[in-house]
Protein backbone atom coordinates (compact mmCIF):
# COMPACT_ATOMS: atom_id res chain seq x y z
CA UNK A 1 0.00 0.00 0.00
CA UNK A 2 1.21 3.50 -0.69
CA UNK A 3 2.27 5.58 2.31
CA UNK A 4 -0.71 7.89 1.71
CA UNK A 5 -3.14 4.98 2.13
CA UNK A 6 -1.51 3.99 5.42
CA UNK A 7 -1.75 7.59 6.59
CA UNK A 8 -5.47 7.70 5.72
CA UNK A 9 -5.98 4.44 7.61
CA UNK A 10 -4.20 5.97 10.60
CA UNK A 11 -6.46 9.01 10.52
CA UNK A 12 -9.57 6.81 10.28
CA UNK A 13 -8.35 4.67 13.19
CA UNK A 14 -7.72 7.79 15.24
CA UNK A 15 -11.22 9.12 14.55
CA UNK A 16 -12.79 5.79 15.47
CA UNK A 17 -10.76 5.53 18.66
CA UNK A 18 -11.64 9.07 19.72
CA UNK A 19 -15.33 8.44 19.08
CA UNK A 20 -15.30 5.27 21.14
CA UNK A 21 -13.34 6.96 23.93
CA UNK A 22 -15.43 10.13 23.83
CA UNK A 23 -18.65 8.20 24.22
CA UNK A 24 -17.05 5.60 26.48
CA UNK A 25 -19.56 6.04 29.26
CA UNK A 26 -22.22 4.65 26.91
CA UNK A 27 -20.36 1.38 26.43
CA UNK A 28 -19.44 -1.47 28.73
CA UNK A 29 -15.89 -1.03 29.94
CA UNK A 30 -14.31 -4.42 29.13
CA UNK A 31 -15.22 -4.71 25.43
CA UNK A 32 -14.53 -1.00 24.88
CA UNK A 33 -11.10 -1.22 26.47
CA UNK A 34 -10.26 -4.40 24.53
CA UNK A 35 -11.24 -2.80 21.24
CA UNK A 36 -9.40 0.45 21.97
CA UNK A 37 -6.26 -1.45 23.00
CA UNK A 38 -6.17 -3.31 19.67
CA UNK A 39 -6.77 -0.05 17.85
CA UNK A 40 -3.94 1.70 19.74
CA UNK A 41 -1.43 -0.98 18.75
CA UNK A 42 -2.35 -0.56 15.10
CA UNK A 43 -2.37 3.21 15.39
CA UNK A 44 1.08 3.25 17.02
CA UNK A 45 2.50 1.26 14.14
CA UNK A 46 0.91 3.51 11.54
CA UNK A 47 2.13 6.57 13.44
CA UNK A 48 5.69 5.28 13.51
CA UNK A 49 5.56 4.73 9.77
CA UNK A 50 4.04 8.14 9.05
CA UNK A 51 6.46 10.03 11.30
CA UNK A 52 9.47 8.40 9.68
CA UNK A 53 8.01 8.96 6.20
CA UNK A 54 7.56 12.68 6.84
CA UNK A 55 10.99 13.11 8.42
CA UNK A 56 12.75 11.31 5.58
CA UNK A 57 10.95 13.48 3.03
CA UNK A 58 11.92 16.66 4.84
CA UNK A 59 15.53 15.60 5.37
CA UNK A 60 15.94 14.89 1.68
CA UNK A 61 15.13 18.53 0.93
CA UNK A 62 17.64 20.04 3.35
CA UNK A 63 20.89 19.56 1.37
CA UNK A 64 19.50 21.42 -1.63
CA UNK A 65 18.17 24.19 0.60
CA UNK A 66 21.52 24.52 2.35
CA UNK A 67 23.42 24.69 -0.93
CA UNK A 68 21.29 27.65 -1.97
CA UNK A 69 22.70 29.50 1.04
CA UNK A 70 26.31 28.79 0.16
CA UNK A 71 28.95 26.12 0.62
CA UNK A 72 27.92 23.25 2.87
CA UNK A 73 30.29 21.46 5.19
CA UNK A 74 30.57 17.84 3.96
CA UNK A 75 30.21 16.63 7.56
CA UNK A 76 26.77 18.23 7.64
CA UNK A 77 25.73 16.35 4.52
CA UNK A 78 27.07 13.10 5.96
CA UNK A 79 25.13 13.66 9.18
CA UNK A 80 21.93 14.36 7.24
CA UNK A 81 22.52 11.21 5.20
CA UNK A 82 23.06 9.08 8.30
CA UNK A 83 19.96 10.45 9.99
CA UNK A 84 17.94 9.88 6.83
CA UNK A 85 19.21 6.31 6.68
CA UNK A 86 18.22 5.63 10.31
CA UNK A 87 14.75 7.06 9.77
CA UNK A 88 14.35 5.14 6.52
CA UNK A 89 15.22 1.96 8.41
CA UNK A 90 12.56 2.78 11.06
CA UNK A 91 10.04 3.44 8.29
CA UNK A 92 10.80 0.11 6.60
CA UNK A 93 10.57 -1.77 9.91
CA UNK A 94 7.22 -0.18 10.72
CA UNK A 95 5.99 -1.03 7.24
CA UNK A 96 7.14 -4.62 7.61
CA UNK A 97 5.44 -4.86 11.01
CA UNK A 98 2.17 -3.49 9.63
CA UNK A 99 0.90 -6.81 8.27
CA UNK A 100 1.32 -8.53 11.62
CA UNK A 101 -0.17 -5.60 13.54
CA UNK A 102 -3.14 -5.41 11.21
CA UNK A 103 -3.65 -9.17 11.37
CA UNK A 104 -3.75 -9.03 15.17
CA UNK A 105 -6.30 -6.21 14.93
CA UNK A 106 -8.39 -7.78 12.17
CA UNK A 107 -9.63 -10.73 14.22
CA UNK A 108 -12.96 -12.17 15.22
CA UNK A 109 -12.25 -11.18 18.83
CA UNK A 110 -11.72 -7.54 17.88
CA UNK A 111 -14.85 -7.54 15.75
CA UNK A 112 -16.82 -9.11 18.60
CA UNK A 113 -15.51 -6.46 21.01
CA UNK A 114 -16.56 -3.71 18.65
CA UNK A 115 -19.94 -5.30 17.93
CA UNK A 116 -20.54 -5.67 21.67
CA UNK A 117 -19.70 -2.01 22.14
CA UNK A 118 -22.08 -0.96 19.35
CA UNK A 119 -24.92 -3.22 20.48
CA UNK A 120 -24.64 -1.98 24.05
CA UNK A 121 -25.31 1.56 22.88
CA UNK A 122 -28.30 0.50 20.82
CA UNK A 123 -26.35 0.32 17.55
CA UNK A 124 -26.55 -2.49 15.07
CA UNK A 125 -23.81 -4.33 13.23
Amino acid sequence: SPAEDLHELRKDAKKLRYLVECFGSLYPSAPRKAFVQHLKVLQDNLGEHQDAEVHVSELRLIPEQLEELGPVDPATLVAIGQLTEQLERRRREAREDFAARFASYDTKATRRSFETVLRSAGGRR
